[in-house]
């Protein structure tokens, strides 16, 4: 049995665009369970599960209610049964009581975001793993400054499908579009977007995602402010952007945000041919080939993320915009994957 255990997941987002094709991957040869604490926001993606795998959802109420449900969970994981978890608490729990057991199954992390930048939880809890699966060699070497040994962290990166190049109609300006959370100012720093959107002329951004009403008024009220509106389209939440975006003549697909696990959104942009712009947040070289695939910018600098929107349109060879991330592809990736899991399990 792989239990593959994770903490609350909107449902939207990209671990959750990860963890379909990896379940649905060892499905095929073994037996696979998930299991979410705290019901998705949106369960929409479960739906794309293979039927085989059994999915158990524990809700809780309060911090009490959520440790026994931790403590239950980690207590009925069998004798040699390989536990892969999203959850950095879940992962020291699940140690602290197998040594109380003297089981054996094996721990493996397998964290989607970044270990630092963040208040969810202490970095310390993943050291308990056995072993660690990194996206990321950003997260890698976060792992070894916390002292765990190379030797037990394969950086494995997150699949992706190649898809059709997309090619568009000739179009006057610049069409770009952001996918994800709406945040104005936190992680996904949209304010530093729409600076740069205000000095780039003839230039349009769509806007597919969602967010809190507070965090989407504070948008819109800048872009009122700044007199950009007219440049922007909400498109809001889509169960399937690509779709949405398919007949906008999208040239690229941009991030401003102040830190990444490894985003999902640049992958599946590269992997239909379209180039992307990224902020140098730790970690963004593992996807961006500068000139091959994108552009970067130092974060804070508006001038230099309004000259690389304009530049985007220089990047013209879609083949060699979707070559540049082969080692992603669902093939090399879950060949990889599938020698780290026969080496530790």
């Amino acid at each position: 049995m792989i239990k593959f255990v994770a903490s609350h997941l909107s449902g939207n987002g990209g671990t959750e665009t990860v963890l379909v094709p990896v379940l649905n991957h060892f499905a095929k040869s073994n037996s696979v369970e998930l299991v979410i604490f705290e019901a998705p926001d949106n369960d929409y993606w479960l739906s794309k599960l293979n039927s085989n795998i059994k999915v158990r959802i524990i809700n809780y109420s309060g911090k009490f209610s959520k440790l026994l449900s931790f403590t239950q969970e980690a207590f009925s994981i069998k004798k040699n049964d390989l536990l892969i978890s999203l959850s950095p608490s879940f992962i020291k729990l699940s140690s602290l009581l197998r040594k109380a057991k003297l089981s054996n199954f094996k721990i493996i992390s397998w964290i989607h975001f970044s270990l630092v930048d963040q208040d969810l939880f202490n970095p310390h809890d993943i050291t308990y793993a056995d072993y660690h699966l990194a996206i990321s060699n950003k997260i890698k070497k976060q792992l070894v400054s916390l002292g765990v040994s190379e030797k037990k962290v394969a950086v494995i990166y997150n699949p992706i499908k190649q898809e059709h190049i997309w090619h568009f109609q000739q179009h006057d300006g610049v069409n770009i579009a952001y996918i994800g959370r709406i945040s104005f100012k936190g992680q996904k720093n949209l304010k530093e977007l729409f600076d740069g959107l205000k000095n780039s002329s003839n230039t349009n951004l769509f806007i597919v995602g969602n967010g809190s009403k507070e965090e989407i008024t504070k948008c819109k009220t800048y872009i009122d402010k700044n007199q950009i509106t007219s440049k922007v389209t909400w498109a809001g939440w889509q169960k399937d952007p690509w779709r949405y975006l398919k007949d906008k003549n999208i040239d690229g697909v941009i991030l401003t945000s102040k830190f990444e696990g490894l985003p999902m959104v640049f992958l599946e942009s590269i992997s239909r041919g379209i180039p992307v712009i990224s902020s140098r947040f730790d970690g963004y070289d593992d996807v961006i080939k500068e000139k091959i695939n994108g552009f970067s910018y130092e974060p804070g600098n508006i001038d230099g993320l309004t000259k690389t929107i304009s530049k985007i349109n220089d990047i013209k060879d879609k083949k060699e915009i979707q070559g540049s991330i082969a080692e992603f592809y669902n093939d090399n990736y879950f060949a990889k994957l599938d020698n780290v899991i026969k080496e530790i399990y």
